[in-house]
């Protein structure tokens, strides 16, 4: 493919000054080509591993230090390193959320709508306005049609409608011997969309009592209370965000 380099064994670290675009390095061994490499920086060399993350050649070596600006490249975590536990679903909704932006993010570029068409009403709706209405579960990616007064289709796009998330328990109770304790702020939730997608802030009413990282909703037990556990599920202060909270307590 264009933009793309590859070496055989016998040829990795001959031209790697060349080398530029790491991520689109590929390797062949004799002649079937390793699909499932990823190129990782570490300690200022190139290695090219396998899925596995097994180290199959280094293309730079101690004294070519990545000091180019066109070299600088940000570091791809090899297969072996852990995945995060949970990822947010791109292009989705959970039911109850709204999203009064809508229209700009998907629609901007496009002149003339008159109304919007959903091909599943039960699952979210779009008013004139172009406000977002996420109802209950789509079951999978559905359409969206920007349509003109004269009813001809403007534009598309593709989202997908979770359930609504529900708590597991509504409150969680842990003793002093806890403290330092950190657990998975998900176990809160037993439903699809918190199985499907991440949500996209934490927060804790009292982080005395039990702190919580904003992004990975890793919790961690600090001292005697009661705080509230939340949820955001779109972005933190806007309007239509979906909120969902839990108690936590530490006797």
């Amino acid at each position: 493919d264009a933009g793309k380099m590859s070496y055989t064994v016998e040829e990795v670290g001959m031209d790697a000054h060349d080398v530029k675009t790491f991520s689109d390095v590929e390797l062949v061994v004799g002649q079937r080509m390793v699909t499932d490499i990823k190129s990782v920086i570490k300690d200022n060399r190139l290695h090219i591993v396998d899925e596995n993350g097994k180290i199959l050649k280094e293309i730079l070596d101690d004294e070519t230090k990545l000091n180019d600006a066109d070299d600088k490249v940000q570091p791809v975590a090899s297969s072996n390193d852990a995945a995060p536990k949970h990822v947010k679903l791109p292009d989705s909704y959970v039911g109850g959320q709204k999203d009064y932006e809508f229209k700009n993010k998907y629609f901007l570029s496009a002149n003339g709508i008159f109304k919007y068409v959903t091909d599943n009403k039960k699952a979210v709706t779009v008013n004139k306005a172009g406000v977002l209405k996420a109802k209950k579960s789509s079951g999978g990616p559905m359409k969206i049609y920007a349509m003109s007064e004269a009813g001809e289709s403007i534009s598309s796009c593709s989202i997908t409608i979770l359930d609504k998330p529900k708590l597991r328990f509504k409150s969680r109770s842990f003793t002093t011997a806890d403290i330092g304790q950190i657990f998975d702020a998900y176990d809160f939730f037993t439903t699809a969309s918190t199985r499907e997608t991440a949500a996209d802030y934490w927060t804790s009413s009292n982080p005395s009592v039990a702190d919580i990282d904003n992004i990975t909703g890793e919790i961690t037990i600090k001292g005697k209370g009661k705080t509230k556990i939340i949820a955001f599920f779109g972005e933190r202060g806007k309007r239509g965000t979906k909120k969902v909270k839990a108690t936590l307590k530490v006797k």
